[in-house]
């Protein structure tokens, strides 16, 4: 099995590839900073970013909410337990940030290292500004107007369950 270092240096490897992608820049072309800089606009734009770290914040509320998912009721639980066992099966990370082996691949990977923690950035942003589906949106309706149809008309007299039961004094 190849390590990431001896993957990254190989002659056919393509260096910063999520850039590449993003910004649509061919293999044979070198990636600059303009590239960067439009691959960034897309990924801030463009994308609902998510994070392997953070898998519950991603599928349980990001996801749900944009795309207006339901757990089933017979499958109450499933969510969670692939949540759980999904970040449990990822590999542990082997290379120390600002090691030597971090330092050679950002070296090499310098454009996608900074899209990343830009993603990063993103991730945190859009917590703040998350779209929700209209499904999600009409189900909170639902739950808010059920509640108030249950509240007491202020007009009508109050009722012994109208008084907080600390108030309720025995009468023998």
């Amino acid at each position: 099995m190849v390590g990431l270092l001896e993957f990254v240096t190989r002659e056919d490897y393509y260096d910063n590839f999520l850039t590449r992608m993003l910004a649509n820049v061919p293999a044979h072309v070198e990636v600059t900073e303009e590239h960067f800089k439009e691959a960034r606009m897309i990924l801030e734009n463009k994308f609902l970013i998510g994070m392997t770290n953070d898998v519950a914040e991603t599928v349980q509320k990001r996801l749900k909410l944009y795309f207006g998912w339901e757990e089933l009721p017979s499958q109450q639980g499933c969510e969670m337990y692939y949540i759980k066992n999904g970040v449990m099966a990822l590999p542990p990370v082997t290379i120390e940030e600002g090691g030597h082996y971090w330092r050679a691949i950002q070296k090499i990977n310098l454009f996608d290292m900074k899209l990343y923690a830009r993603a990063m950035s993103v991730f945190g942003q859009q917590k703040m500004r998350m779209p929700v589906h209209p499904l999600a949106v009409q189900k909170e309706r639902e739950v808010v107007n059920e509640a108030f149809a249950r509240l007491r008309n202020v007009d009508e007299p109050l009722d012994e369950s109208d008084v907080p039961f600390f108030c309720i004094q025995s009468r023998i």
